[in-house]
């Protein structure tokens, strides 16, 4: 609901902006120095929705677009004057301020909320801790641009106890990525008034005071030791989680490949959905976002997209430099320009690992800094007309494209709203209100596709529980209609196919099953869900040679959290097959699956298979585990399989390879008497010896 909440908040700030400046807003008397990036941005993104995989999404994603163009466009019209800069610089300060209070309190308590990763963590208190990186980072510069700039000492001192509760806060966070960009960036920030000569000797007393006061809280809180401890579980952690910096390479791997596979771009805001197709790493998250921009945009608008982007940036610091080198600026101007350009490049930094600057919350604020550069800048290099663009057939073209964007993405917007009703009501089990509202939604946004899962979802849901056959009936043909529409406007989604898959397979149509089945698995090849699902379906359809290279391309998948064990898939093949070449071709390579073959061929009879797998299998354990570790938990149990079937030479081979490594154990060595004993025993009246 955070992320609705900021996307409604974008589009009524730039709906109200629009009405109350219209003229100023689009046609501003004002030089706009970032308007190329903006119109080469909007214009690569239009014209890549046209040869986009998922056109309807790049184009609500373009919208979304346009929607920050003008918000930025409202910050540059708004900020005429420098107390209006001032001003606006206050309500992100403030913002940040409110933000961490009460991320603190819920950190503490007393603020009730889940958590997603870990209790000490306020960044994991947070929708997946990306907002924070907007409501911290871009305040931390322009409260230390406040400190320098201010002449009253109140102001002062007020802006220095703003910075002290954001770098608190930052702290709290825990997060090693925003450290290492804000403090790159407060270097970047130190450098540029020291290579400036923006300021004097004084002030630079006060940053160093600053800087010490900042060294003294961290060694007497003992934070100092948690900040040192979270670089070093990089190294020296046993059990990295998927938001490491290590696993990230995974991500980045991915997203590589995405872009080689296309190098024109899948299409802008596209990324969520071509992804999975190509990550390498497990499927037990779903990751919208490459953690690096860079990337993302490679994938969405590929080689152009980062050409783009990188000259975006170059355009944005040259447009500074230009303005700091300008005549008659005043040093006050200087210094808050170099606080907003430290805002905007941190945010962009710390997008290269995480915190996306494209989510709602990090996109508005970086919109709103950019808006106020700009207007610094063209206050530093003095207002200048860029030309008269009111008249005649451009205003009414381009009056009239902002009021169609406005009515479609009023529209999306309700339908948005009619969508997380329809959820929420789910969720309170008011099923038939939460169908209407899922119906509503799809009137009114007929092209999103996820209208149509959440519908089929509820009617799935709703059949399973039903009692009265006709209604079952009619609950699970909606549900197939819906997850069928949802399929043909997303392509990329491999839940959909699965969903009509497992409903054809009810409803006794295996090869249709099959088919849908094979699409999902191939949208989203490292998911074993799919895979072993599909591979099912193959075996039931009685194709038993590719069902079992199904499941031996499963067993060389990296991550099987939600897919079957060696042991389940061995009895569903082994109730179509007996061949042990088909049944070797399901089980991996490692000593624990091999065991695991040898001792299911043993428990259904087949010794002359099963013995010699067995005894590998053991003969590896014992190389990895300490005797009595492996007696206690594989071979003791084994020897039991193989007494019990009267393979009893091979359970003495088992104790006596034990013992011939430890002879000190009693319980061994009377086992291993007794198992001889039989031996012995039956081959005398055999009339052999042992």
């Amino acid at each position: 609901m955070e992320q609705f909440g900021a996307q409604s908040l974008i589009y009524l700030s730039a709906l109200f902006f629009s009405l109350s400046y219209g003229r100023d807003l689009c046609f501003s008397g004002l030089r706009d120095p970032f308007a190329k990036g903006w119109l080469s941005a909007i214009f690569l993104c239009s014209l890549l929705t046209l040869v986009s995989v998922l056109p309807v999404y790049s184009l609500i994603t373009l919208g979304r677009l346009c929607s920050h163009w003008i918000v930025y466009r409202a910050a540059l019209s708004v900020c005429s004057d420098s107390k209006r800069r001032n001003f606006l610089i206050w309500m992100i300060i403030l913002a940040g301020i409110a933000y961490s209070v009460f991320g603190g309190l819920q950190l503490t308590g007393y603020f009730p909320s889940d958590y997603w990763y870990s209790k000490s963590s306020m960044a994991s208190r947070y929708v997946n801790g990306g907002h924070f990186a907007a409501f911290l980072v871009a305040p931390i510069f322009l409260s230390l641009a406040a400190i320098l700039n201010s002449r009253n000492y109140i102001l002062k001192v007020f802006s220095f106890l703003c910075l002290m509760g954001l770098l608190a806060a930052l702290v709290l966070t825990r997060s090693r990525t925003v450290w290492i960009s804000v403090g790159f960036c407060f270097f970047i920030f130190l450098w540029s008034l020291a290579r400036l000569k923006i300021i004097r000797k004084k002030p630079w007393f006060g940053l160093i005071f600053i800087f010490f006061i900042l060294l003294a809280a961290l060694w007497g809180s003992g934070y100092w030791i948690k900040i040192l401890a979270r670089f070093l579980e990089i190294w020296d952690g046993k059990h990295l989680n998927i938001f490491s910096l290590v696993h990230r390479f995974s991500f980045w791997q991915g997203s590589l490949h995405a872009i080689w596979a296309r190098p024109w771009g899948w299409g802008f805001g596209t990324f969520v959905h071509i992804f999975p197709r190509f990550r390498t790493h497990s499927d037990r998250f779903l990751v919208d976002y490459a953690h690096n921009e860079t990337l993302q945009i490679g994938v969405d608008l590929g080689a152009a997209g980062i050409t783009l982007l990188f000259g975006v940036l170059w355009m944005v610091a040259t447009s500074c430099l230009r303005a700091f080198k300008a005549p008659h600026t005043d040093v006050f101007s200087k210094i808050r320009l170099t606080g907003q350009l430290a805002s905007f490049l941190c945010l962009f930094m710390a997008s290269q690992f995480d915190f996306p600057m494209r989510i709602y919350a990090t996109s508005l604020i970086a919109a709103i800094v950019l808006g106020i550069m700009a207007a610094e800048i063209v206050g530093m290099n003095g207002s200048r007309p860029a030309g008269d663009f009111t008249k005649g057939l451009r205003r009414i073209v381009l009056s009239g494209v902002l009021f169609f964007w406005f009515a479609l993405s009023a529209t999306q917007l309700y339908a948005q709203i009619c969508y997380r009703t329809g959820i929420r009501q789910e969720k309170d089990f008011q099923w038939n209100e939460a169908s209407a509202a899922y119906r509503h939604a799809i009137l009114w946004g007929p092209w999103n596709g996820d209208f149509y899962e959440a519908l089929g979802r509820l009617s799935l849901k709703r059949s399973k529980l039903s009692f009265q056959l006709d209604k079952k009936i009619e609950y699970r043909g909606q549900a197939l209609q819906s997850f069928k529409r949802a399929a043909q406007l997303n392509r990329f989604w491999p839940a959909s196919y699965f969903a009509v898959g497992t409903l054809m397979a009810q409803s006794n149509d295996p090869r249709e099953a099959e088919r849908y089945f094979e699409k999902a698995a191939e949208l989203e090849p490292q998911n074993a869900f799919y895979l072993s699902h599909y591979a099912q379906q193959v075996l039931q359809n009685g194709d038993i040679g590719k069902a079992c290279g199904l499941y031996e391309k499963y067993q060389k998948l990296a991550f099987r959290e939600k897919g079957p064990s060696t042991e389940q898939i061995l009895k569903l093949v082994y109730a179509h097959t007996q061949d042990p070449h088909e049944l070797r071709r399901v089980v991996g390579t490692s000593w624990q699956e091999q065991y695991t073959y040898g001792r299911f061929m043993a428990e259904n009879g087949n010794w002359a298979e099963a013995t010699p797998v067995i005894q590998a299998a053991l003969n590896e354990a014992q190389k990895e585990w300490e005797i009595g570790f492996f007696m206690d938990h594989l071979g003791a149990q084994t020897a039991d399989l193989f007494e019990k079937n009267n393979e009893l030479a091979e359970a003495l081979a088992i104790y006596e390879a034990a013992l011939a490594a430890r002879a000190d154990e009693p319980h061994w060595r009377a086992k291993a008497d007794e198992i001889r004993g039989v031996l012995m025993s039956r081959r005398s009246e055999q009339g052999g010896t042992l």
